[in-house]
């Protein structure tokens, strides 16, 4: 098996990936309503063609096991009466056990799923359609299970549409066996006497375990890298491509006008004008391509909320939209855990249990909401529960007791919220597995820091809590205003700055802490200066030596429902810039999100206005 073409494996690990969302999403239909025999169909079908392209890389014993699966859903096309929650529970441990295994394999191509996991999870799909099934595995050292020998009491084996198609592909020629519609398929005797499986209990974490944490491991212990691949729409593909087509037309133009001295001519005019648009156009559908749907994301979440909820015995009702808004894939995969904790956190600490919403009116069914809105240049998602909301007496009485605020304190309900952010603050007193340690939201927002993003959250006792997350759609190119502090010029992320502000029209004053602050059209914002944090001159990064520098303005920055204003000197320019990773032995220099070339053909640096204002102003966390 180690011998897989690296490239086919590659396109297999892909398919599989974008088959196995769609299974997921196919599951989550039958958790929303009763049988469907079209979801049903659709889910048959995936199988189908995840048993035929696994057979033909060479992945035997994942298209064997697929095989099983197989038989499961056709006991139930051919009994929908016994469709229950608990098929739908077994169609979610498959497309567990089928995603780990293909993480596995994609670290390594001989990586197996444990014969015992395989096992249990097929007892459990006859189990969950009421019917007996003896599942037997041979003697042999990869214990392949058997097929032949799972037998469904009154039920057929497999129906006749399997049984032909089977048939075909296992009398097609070997190079036909690449082919989605006629899947080569071997039959297998088998070598020795089988042994029966003995009944296990069977829990649904069990097979979610740390079996992802594992194939990482096995892949960074062989060093086998396969390359990350995105799939891109043709239509964007063919906008680029005529981009590109007009920037060769141009510089043609260009070029041709050079070489006799007439730059400055009609055509080389217009050349010039169209070229900074065509430019344009090619950054943003460069861009574009590395965007992908949400979807996967908002449906992983969906997926945990229920899981969560069947483990803490809670009836939600689990509501998306969104899922068309694109975002840089990198974000996609960045941001999944971050959320996947909020979400948790909803189900656990937010939402009551039956009984004890019947108790207080309330309806017997949870509703979590998750939803996501396009911004101009970010993305705002929502996550939203109408359980019991914060208790902002216990919050208060744990971080009293944790000595990170004051007895005497006055605090409002919303600087109270912001301290679940602290680190090992919790008010759950039960330690489970999706709370009670004290380790969560501080991670979380540094997660969302670290991606530009940022989190604040309402919450209403009695009615419910409400996240809003802020996250940029991509992380590479942003729109910034540069700004100056004495001879160095900064770039700023506009989507970081509410407004700017020119400091002389207010009057700032100094409390007797040392603490500067200004009102703001009726709201108290804390006060400091830029200056005390980055240099006001750096070498290779100054402008016209010898200019006169004085503090004039200040950015407004919003920070957990609290504005703050920061001071510089002044405002260069608006300018979108590429933020390039810092590198070596300055990748841990805090408060800059990278470096870029500015207009003037300057490097700088860009700030993280998020993490200065953290640490300049002392905020939680």
């Amino acid at each position: 098996m180690s011998m897989i073409d690296k490239e086919i494996l590659e396109c297999f690990i892909e398919e599989a990936i974008e088959q196995l969302d769609a299974w997921e999403s196919l599951c989550l239909e039958l958790d929303d309503s009763s049988y469907s025999q079209k979801v049903i169909d659709d889910l048959f079908r995936i199988a189908h063609n995840l048993k035929g392209t696994s057979k033909a890389c060479g992945l035997d014993d994942y298209g064997h096991f697929i095989h099983d699966v197989e038989d499961v859903i056709n006991a139930l096309k051919r009994n929908p009466e016994s469709f229950n929650d608990n098929v739908v529970r077994y169609f979610l441990d498959v497309h567990r056990l089928l995603s780990e295994w293909i993480a596995g394999i994609g670290g390594d191509p001989d990586f197996q799923m444990p014969q015992k996991e395989r096992d249990l999870v097929l007892k459990r799909g006859f189990n969950a359609l009421d019917q007996k099934a003896e599942v037997v595995r041979s003697s042999r050292s990869d214990e392949q299970i058997d097929i032949s020998k799972v037998s469904i009491t009154d039920e057929p084996e497999v129906s006749e549409q399997l049984q032909a198609a089977d048939e075909v592909a296992d009398q097609a020629p070997q190079e036909q066996a690449q082919q989605d519609q006629a899947p080569q398929e071997q039959v297998q005797a088998p070598e020795a006497a089988p042994k029966p499986v003995a009944e296990e209990t069977f829990d649904t974490a069990s097979i979610t375990g740390n079996k992802v944490d594992e194939a990482e491991r096995i892949a960074r212990q062989k060093k086998i890298v396969f390359s990350e691949s995105v799939r891109v729409k043709a239509e964007k593909i063919e906008k680029l491509l005529m981009s590109v087509g007009e920037l060769t037309i141009q510089k043609s133009i260009l070029d041709f006008s050079n070489r006799n001295g007439t730059l400055g001519d009609k055509p080389s005019v217009s050349a010039i004008e169209s070229l900074s648009k065509t430019i344009t156009e090619i950054q943003d559908f460069s861009l574009s391509l590395r965007l992908q749907p949400a979807r996967s994301t908002i449906q992983r979440l969906a997926r945990v909320a229920r899981d969560a909820a069947r483990d803490l015995g809670k009836v939600v009702r689990v509501e998306t939209a969104g899922e068309e808004i694109e975002m840089d894939k990198i974000i996609l995969d960045r941001i999944i855990e971050p959320l996947t904790h909020i979400v948790r956190n909803a189900i656990d600490h937010g939402l009551e249990t039956s009984d004890e919403r019947e108790a207080i009116g309330k309806s017997p069914t949870g509703l979590l909401e998750v939803t996501a809105i396009q911004n101009s240049s970010s993305v705002r998602i929502y996550i939203k529960d109408d359980g019991k909301g914060l208790n902002t007496e216990k919050i208060l009485e744990k971080a009293v007791a944790r000595g990170l605020v004051e007895n005497s304190q006055s605090l409002s309900d919303k600087h109270i919220h912001q301290l679940i952010f602290h680190p090992q603050l919790s008010t759950k007193e039960e330690v489970t597995k999706y709370s009670g340690r004290g380790v969560g939201m501080d991670i979380v927002r540094d997660a969302l820091n670290e991606l530009g993003g940022q989190i604040s959250i309402s919450s209403e006792q009695g009615k419910g809590t409400e996240f809003q997350i802020d996250i940029p759609t991509s992380l590479s190119l942003i729109d910034s205003i540069v700004l100056r502090l004495g001879t160095s010029n900064y770039a700023v992320p506009q989507a970081e700055i509410l407004e700017i502000i020119d400091v002389e029209e207010y009057d700032i004053k100094i409390r007797k802490s040392g603490r500067s602050f200004v009102d703001l059209r009726g709201e108290v914002a804390e006060v400091a200066n830029l200056s005390d944090f980055y240099p006001r001159t750096m070498k290779g990064m100054t402008s016209k030596e010898g200019e006169e520098s004085g503090i004039r303005y200040g950015l407004i920055v919003e920070k957990n429902n609290r504005k703050y204003v920061l001071l510089f000197d002044r405002v260069i320019n608006v300018q979108q810039v590429f933020i390039r990773s810092l590198s070596g032995t300055n990748k841990s220099v805090p408060f800059y999100k990278g470096s870029t070339i500015l207009a003037d053909g300057r490097p700088g640096m860009v700030l993280d206005l998020n993490s200065i204002v953290e640490k300049v102003f002392n905020l939680v966390g």
